[in-house]
């Protein structure tokens, strides 16, 4: 079952949040592949830009390495990030930071969740369906305009009728 917690990190201590998720990762963060996507953070000069190209290249990152760049001295403001396991095609997790002190943690592993809910006690979490924590193909975008074209459900929200005249 695909889990989903949402962090809440006060402002002060969001310079740590994302090396601090990290770290309830373990090993099994560090031995992952990480790919990531819209990535903007600051920091130390030279090594916050690498976090940029990775985003920009959409490269695999090994794990060792993304954990030697997320380090409180890297400010994280947005981004999503996903860790693969080597040899698979869907990621085990998905971490999306929303201006430094929003983050979403999505994965299958329990005992993930569980930890980081002992840390941010304000966190709200749950089970949720039909999701992956798998990151959006290219052509999502045009297949979901594709669908909305098709259906019969009006995806431009509700209309005002009282002005029409029948």
């Amino acid at each position: 079952m695909i889990l989903y917690i949402n962090l809440i990190v006060e402002k002060e201590n969001s310079d740590v949040a994302v090396p601090k998720v990290l770290d309830v990762f373990k090993d099994h963060g560090k031995v992952s592949l990480w790919k990531m996507k819209y990535v903007e953070a600051c920091g130390w000069p030279g090594v916050f830009e690498q976090l940029h190209t990775f985003s920009n290249t959409n490269e695999y990152v090994d794990g060792r390495e993304f954990y030697s760049i997320v380090t409180p001295k890297i400010q994280i403001i947005d981004g999503t990030f996903y860790a693969y396991d080597t040899k698979e095609t869907e990621p085990w997790l998905t971490l999306e930071v929303n201006d430094c002190t929003d983050i979403i943690v999505i994965t299958d592993e329990d005992d993930i969740i569980t930890a980081l809910r002992h840390i941010y006690s304000n966190s709200e979490s749950a089970p949720i369906q039909g999701i992956s924590p798998a990151p959006e193909t290219q052509d999502s975008g045009a297949n979901s305009e594709e669908k909305s074209e098709t259906s019969n459900v009006d995806t431009n929200g509700p209309v005002d009728k009282s002005d029409q005249r029948d």
